[in-house]
């Protein structure tokens, strides 16, 4: 692998801006003698006020929404995710099939999401992680 990246799924961490900042600062001093190009999948609310911090990592969201709008409280759509300012997210989380998403559905998001040329970490085969830990 020639260009080997970092990605981090913040999930719901850390519990401010302050502390995101930090975290972004600790992160840049680890990596800063390295090669690495390092992702952040920030939480929604996030993701603007990171954009400033693209020259030292790409901000993207955790997952996509494949819904066209409506009354779906606590969702983003696709158009806010990027409007907000998302260079890529994540897709096919474990946690999140086990809460119901299913291929059909994944499948529709990754589309939408190229469509609008929104780069896409497809998560597959994560489940054995998960389950120990380690991998």
């Amino acid at each position: 692998m020639n260009n080997p990246i970092i990605v981090a799924n913040w999930k719901c961490n850390p519990d401010n801006m302050r502390s995101a900042l930090r975290l972004i600062e600790n992160t840049e001093n680890l990596l800063n003698k390295t090669k690495y190009k390092y992702y952040i999948a920030a939480p929604d609310t996030m993701i603007y006020q990171l954009r400033e911090y693209e020259i030292i990592a790409t901000i993207g969201a955790q997952n996509i929404d494949h819904l066209e709008g409506g009354a779906y409280t606590g969702q983003s759509k696709l158009s806010q995710i990027v409007d907000a300012g998302a260079q890529f997210t994540i897709l096919g989380h474990s946690e999140v099939r086990k809460r119901g998403e299913k291929e059909d559905d994944i499948a529709k998001k990754v589309g939408q999401a190229v469509q609008v040329d929104l780069k896409v970490i497809l998560c597959v085969g994560e489940s054995e992680r998960d389950h120990n830990g380690l991998y």
